[in-house]
C-alpha cells in the first residue's frame, strides 16, 4: 500500500473548494476569459487568463501578509493550478 504525502489532504481540500466554486462560479475558463474582456473593456489592459491568475495568486499574498488566514494559501495553490491548465490549453 502507498504511503500517504502528509501533505495530500491539504490538496484533496483544495481540489474540493474547486468544485465547489465551479459550482457556485461557472467554468474558470469562460469566467477568466470574462474577466479578461472586462479588463480590456473598461481600462484596455490586455491580460491572458494565465497573467490574471498570476494577479490573483499576487493578490492572495497580499492579503496573507496583511493577515494570516489559511484560505489565501488555498487558493493560491488553486490559481497556480490554473495557470498550468491555462498554460497546458496555450500549447494545444
Amino acid at each position: 500500500m502507498k504511503k500517504q504525502n502528509s501533505y495530500s489532504p491539504i490538496l484533496r481540500k483544495c481540489a474540493d473548494i474547486a468544485d465547489e466554486r465551479g459550482q457556485f462560479y461557472g467554468d474558470a475558463d469562460e469566467n477568466f476569459a470574462r474577466i479578461e474582456k472586462i479588463l480590456f473593456e473598461m481600462f484596455d489592459l490586455k491580460l491572458t487568463k494565465k497573467e490574471i491568475a498570476m494577479v490573483f495568486v499576487a493578490t492572495k499574498f497580499s492579503r496573507q501578509r496583511e493577515r494570516h488566514k489559511d484560505d489565501n494559501f488555498l487558493d493560491a495553490i488553486n490559481y497556480l493550478a490554473m495557470i498550468l491548465h491555462f498554460n497546458k490549453n496555450e500549447k494545444k
